[in-house]
């Protein structure tokens, strides 16, 4: 996990509003019968220990995914 940035939100996990580090993991996914490996944006929460994505990141990773399911 590489941190790359920070922000003030609301973790679902704890229901605080607090900083929120963003972070960027490598992750393997099977899409289309292919394994794909691919840099997947995230939310990390220090006071819980957990990792979780917004309806933004959401949408910024399934456009990384499909990206590195096209290039060969």
């Amino acid at each position: 996990m590489r941190i790359i940035g920070k922000r003030i939100g609301i973790c679902p996990y704890c229901m605080k509003t607090h900083e929120l580090k963003e972070v960027i993991n490598k992750e393997k996914t099977i899409f289309k019968g292919k394994e794909i490996t691919f840099e997947a944006i995230g939310l990390y929460c220090e006071k819980n220990g957990e990792l979780f994505e917004d309806e933004q990141i959401i949408n910024m990773n399934d456009l990384r995914l499909k990206d590195a399911y096209s290039t060969p």
